[in-house]
Parts: C-alpha cells; sequence; structure tokens
C-alpha cells in the first residue's frame, strides 16, 4: 500500500461505516416496529421450531450487525488491517448471512410442506434442496475462506466458486418453492374454491422474498466481477439486514390473521407448525383488525 492509496482507503472506510450504520438503524427501526406483535404472537406462545426459528433470526441478525457496528471502529478503521482480523471477520459475517437466509428458506418450505396437506414427497423435495443449502454453505466457508485474498481495508479481491453454485442452488429453491405455491393456488382455484386469503398471503409473501432474493445475488455478484472487490457492506450487512427482518415477518404474517374452519373441501391442512391451528381440511381468514 502506498502513501498515495490512503486518502482513497480512508474514504471507503468512511462510507462502510455509514452504510453499515445505516443497516444497523433500519434493522433497528424494524425491531422496534414488530415489537408489539412479537410479545403477542412470540413470546405468549408455546415453543415451536418456528418460534426458535424466529427468536433466532431476530436476535441473532440484530446482535450481528450492533457487534459489527463497533467492531468497525475499533479494529477496521485504520489501514492496513491484518488478514487474520479481515478473515475472522468475513467468516463470522457470512456465517450470520447465510444461516438467517437459511431460517427464510426453511420457513418458506414450511409453508409449501403445510399447503400440501404434509406430503411427504414435498418434504423429501424440500429437505433435500436444504441439506444441500447446508453443505455448500459448510464447503463455502471452510473450504474458501482460508484461500481468500484481501485489500488493505479487508475488502476481498477474489469470489470462491462455492459461492456460485451457492447463489444458483438457492436460486432454484426460491423458483421450486414459489412454482409450487403459485400451483396450489391455481389448483384450488381450478375447483371453484376461489381466493382463499391465506393461500393468498403465501403467494405474496413468497414472491416478494424471491425477488429480493434473486436481486441480491444477481446485484452484488456482477458488481463484485466489475469492479473485482468484494465490499462487505454489500454482500453481508445489508443482505443480513433484510434476512433477519424477512424472516421474522414471514411468521408474523402468519400470526396476523385468525384462522377458522368452513365446511367446504379446499384440501389444505395448515396445522399448527406456524403456532396457528386448524380443526380440518379447510378454512379461511379474518383479520385480527376486524
Amino acid at each position: 500500500m502506498s502513501v498515495q492509496d490512503i486518502p482513497f482507503y480512508m474514504s471507503s472506510i468512511r462510507s462502510r461505516n455509514y452504510s453499515c450504520l445505516a443497516a444497523l438503524v433500519v434493522l433497528t427501526l424494524e425491531w422496534a416496529s414488530a415489537f408489539p406483535h412479537e410479545l403477542e404472537w412470540i413470546w405468549t406462545r408455546p415453543i415451536t421450531a418456528v418460534k426458535c426459528i424466529y427468536i433466532y433470526a431476530r436476535y441473532v441478525g440484530l446482535v450481528a450487525q450492533i457487534v459489527n457496528y463497533f467492531y468497525l471502529f475499533e479494529l477496521f478503521s485504520t489501514v492496513p488491517v491484518p488478514e487474520h482480523a479481515c478473515r475472522t471477520w468475513y467468516t463470522v459475517l457470512m456465517s450470520t448471512g447465510t444461516s438467517l437466509l437459511l431460517a427464510i428458506d426453511f420457513i418458506l418450505m414450511l409453508r409449501v410442506y403445510a399447503l400440501y396437506n404434509r406430503s411427504s414427497t414435498i418434504a423429501s423435495v424440500m429437505g433435500t434442496l436444504g441439506i444441500c443449502q447446508i453443505i455448500l454453505e459448510i464447503l463455502c466457508i471452510v473450504h474458501s475462506m482460508p484461500h481468500i485474498p484481501f485489500d488493505p481495508i479487508c475488502n476481498s479481491t477474489s469470489i470462491p466458486k462455492e459461492t456460485y453454485y451457492f447463489v444458483a442452488l438457492e436460486g432454484l429453491l426460491q423458483v421450486v418453492i414459489w412454482t409450487m405455491m403459485f400451483r396450489r393456488r391455481v389448483v384450488l382455484g381450478s375447483r371453484n374454491v376461489g381466493r382463499i386469503p391465506l393461500v393468498e398471503l403465501l403467494v405474496r409473501d413468497g414472491t416478494c422474498v424471491a425477488i429480493v432474493i434473486c436481486a441480491i445475488f444477481f446485484y452484488n455478484l456482477p458488481h463484485t466481477l466489475y469492479t473485482e472487490t468484494t465490499k462487505v457492506h454489500f454482500i453481508f450487512v445489508w443482505p443480513i439486514t433484510f434476512f433477519s427482518g424477512a424472516a421474522c415477518r414471514l411468521v408474523m404474517n402468519m400470526h396476523s390473521s385468525e384462522v377458522r374452519p368452513q365446511p367446504t373441501s379446499t384440501e389444505i391442512n395448515l396445522t399448527s407448525v406456524f403456532g396457528i391451528t386448524v380443526d380440518g381440511p379447510s378454512y379461511t381468514t379474518r383479520s385480527r383488525n376486524n
């Protein structure tokens, strides 16, 4: 690193710090806005897998952002930053980001599983894709992280090849989840069941999540290839904010409607997987605000 490069690096550090602060503020505001409903729908309910995922996504994401922000000022605001510190920082942020993404995927897969009446075939397909995601995540961290080069301010200067496989599989998973939800919606419509509010909610949520996840990946990869630099606030910090908030909102949305049985058959069995009990195979929803 030459003396002439120092002003450029210091400017990059300031931009990174402001961006990370903004990501922390957004996540904190999102937590504050959802906290009253969290008290009602999460903390007062029995312990379930979905409740544990919610608590993990909410508070691991929030703590990770707080710790990251303070570390930026303690260790990463002077140049050059020791390479071992960069590697540890990347490993923690990558592990947090990918685990939060897996939390979103798991919630979406549970929704599909419930929509298809706990089908063992659906469980096998979703489970296989989920296991492949976990394996690729571990490979990205264990195999590629020791070999990633860094510049003096902890921007990595290459993309591990495992990352491309992970992104491709995540894109495939989102397409499969959305397609299966949309197909279920079409099947119900063809049977003159009409629009079911809860199914509409599932399809809407799945569509929004798929679009944003794909946008994050398909922006970051070309940008990194073009600039030949991986900026941590683009690839980890802001995605952590989104993944944490999105996972929690997916669970909250399931609790924002009352579910009541109806005499018509729709062949849907949304069970207590989400803490919502349905007595019988069919239902309609009514907003709590009504």
